[in-house]
């Protein structure tokens, strides 16, 4: 079993169940069954709307691992930064309690960039940007040492927006790879999974919801599946590893 700890696209906002990319690998890799020592695989997405990557890491520890995965995907965008900004802002206006586990991290960045919750969001946010990467490695950190702990492998899916209409994904594609890679952490890198569409406004649901079409995911779960496999069931280590559903 994989555990995939997303966002609202990574759930499937927008689109059948049976659409999601994570439910079309999960159907493919039953189909072709990769390795004939294992009847059958599962992938549970546990992604949630608007899940900054601290938020993901934390539901893994809290539900994930309660369910004994073989790996976890963790997929992370180009605005993953900018989420983080949201999601310390949302908890400082709203007095919302810090995990414990987190607190350290997240209070330490409040205190140097001098933010409250009484002050204006755009302004919280405006303050918190010097530390929007310190926040995403201490993610990265943390997802490989809590995987490591448990014997879990830890596997950072990079995911492309549907459409990049302001231009920036490539520098912030790059930058997310290289703080996963720094971590020690293992990449598939979905990027390339939309070459092929010259109107990248035919992957979003609307002009006013950039959530990912049933074709964006159809693409995404070709790119996935074809990173996962040799990922999962090539090199000997991950064979002794694995604990997927034997027959």
């Amino acid at each position: 079993m994989e555990v995939l700890l997303g966002a609202s696209n990574d759930m499937g906002t927008g689109v059948k169940d049976d659409q999601t990319y994570e439910n079309l690998v999960e159907n493919r890799l039953n189909t072709r069954v990769p390795d004939p020592r294992y009847s059958r695989y599962e992938i549970l997405n546990l992604s949630v709307s608007a899940d900054s990557i601290l938020q993901r890491v934390l539901r893994l520890e809290q539900e994930g691992f309660q369910f004994q995965p073989d790996a976890a995907i963790l997929s992370v965008t180009a605005v993953d930064e900018q989420v983080i900004a949201s999601h310390i802002r949302k908890a400082l206006i709203q007095g919302v309690e810090l995990s414990p586990s987190y607190r350290e991290v997240v209070q330490s960045v409040v205190r140097r960039a001098h933010v409250d919750g009484k002050m204006p969001a755009v302004m919280i946010e405006r303050r918190l940007q010097p530390y929007f990467t310190e926040l995403c490695q201490w993610s990265f950190q943390r997802f490989a040492q809590q995987c490591a702990q448990r014997g879990v492998r830890p596997l950072v899916m990079y995911r492309p927006a549907p459409a990049d209409f302001s231009g920036l994904e490539s520098a912030a594609r790059s930058k997310m790879l290289t703080m996963a890679r720094n971590a020690g952490l293992e990449v598939i890198d979905l990027s390339p999974a939309f070459d092929a569409v010259t109107d990248r406004s035919s992957l979003i649901l609307a002009t006013w919801d950039d959530h990912t079409t049933a074709l964006g995911h159809r693409l995404l779960a070709d790119k996935l599946y074809e990173g996962l496999v040799p990922v999962l069931f090539a090199s000997p280590g991950t064979q002794q590893a694995s604990r997927l559903h034997k027959p």
